[in-house]
């Protein structure tokens, strides 16, 4: 039996204007699934265009070119009116969670918020008790929503956040580097948080990291990003496994071994990766394993 992914990127562009007039491909032509319940990790360096896309994928930044579907529809062709009520369905969480709360209103507002506006709650009575049942999923006390972000740790910050997306029972949360404020040893609890919820409620999740040793413990399938393309995609196994793209093996081979001695001796590699432009297709190389080939960047 074919499950329908509950997200389908066709062909998406997001390209910016440039002082020259001719446009910055932030995203070029990408192409992913995201299946119900599954996590598909999206990792590579600052401005590949992890972030650019996750918001492409949510039209919060409409793209260029391409489509979009979520369910088998095309939001992309849907006016922002019309997408309003399928918002519910996917969800952001933020990097950082400072600026992603407002710290004038209490943490009962901020995660009521969203019930609110879709009006998925009848009654105060009624919308206390989903606050009081969301700050118990995230694990913090339902003491916390009369209280304001300000008064919170990163981690528990981060937690309501969470609490704010998970609200409408979604079934797309997009974690937007949203561990990589976070000490390391409140990272772990936060993934550990994200995984027990996805376990619960049985949403999809693209987890935007630059971290691939953060990405390997949560995601089912991973797909590394250069310059705005997918370049390598494959399982979480396979991807460490069998490295196949130049610059996956980069990333790989910069990722620190928490083992000291080991770290002062180890060779690495990272200066051997060239930089180039990769083509959009990728070469399925084994089953579910896809690499973009290694070709010269093209002359202006």
């Amino acid at each position: 039996m074919t499950v329908q992914p509950v997200l389908v990127a066709e062909n998406i562009c997001k390209m910016f204007p440039s002082s020259g007039g001719r446009g910055i491909h932030a995203v070029d032509q990408v192409n992913l699934h995201i299946n119900p319940g599954e996590t598909l990790g999206l990792v590579g360096e600052s401005g590949s265009g992890k972030s650019t896309l996750g918001r492409a994928l949510l039209q919060l930044d409409r793209p260029t070119s391409g489509r979009v579907l979520l369910n088998g529809t095309d939001i992309t062709a849907m006016s922002d009116r019309a997408l309003r009520p399928l918002r519910r369905h996917m969800q952001m969480v933020f990097q950082d969670p400072q600026s992603s709360l407002d710290p004038r209103m209490t943490v009962a507002s901020i995660i009521a918020e969203p019930l609110v506006i879709a009006g998925a709650v009848k009654g105060r009575a009624a919308l206390r008790r989903r606050v009081e049942e969301l700050l118990d999923l995230v694990r913090l006390p339902t003491s916390a929503a009369k209280r304001y972000p300000q008064e919170f740790s990163g981690g528990q910050k981060q937690r309501i956040g969470i609490a704010r997306a998970i609200a409408l029972n979604p079934q797309l949360i997009v974690a937007d580097e949203a561990v990589s404020s976070l000490d390391v040893s409140v990272q772990a609890q936060i993934i550990n948080l994200l995984t027990d919820l996805q376990a619960e409620l049985g949403f999809a999740c693209l987890f935007i990291a630059h971290d691939l040793a953060v990405v390997r413990h949560v995601a089912d399938r991973i797909a590394v990003m250069f310059l705005g393309r997918i370049v390598e995609l494959a399982s979480s196994e396979a991807l460490f496994a069998e490295p196949s793209h130049p610059y996956t093996r980069t990333l790989l081979d910069a990722a620190p071994i928490p083992d000291p001695e080991f770290e002062a001796t180890r060779q690495r590699n990272v200066g051997a990766f060239v930089r180039r432009r990769y083509p959009a297709e990728l070469t399925e190389i084994a089953p579910g394993h896809f690499v973009a080939s290694d070709v010269p960047e093209p002359s202006e």
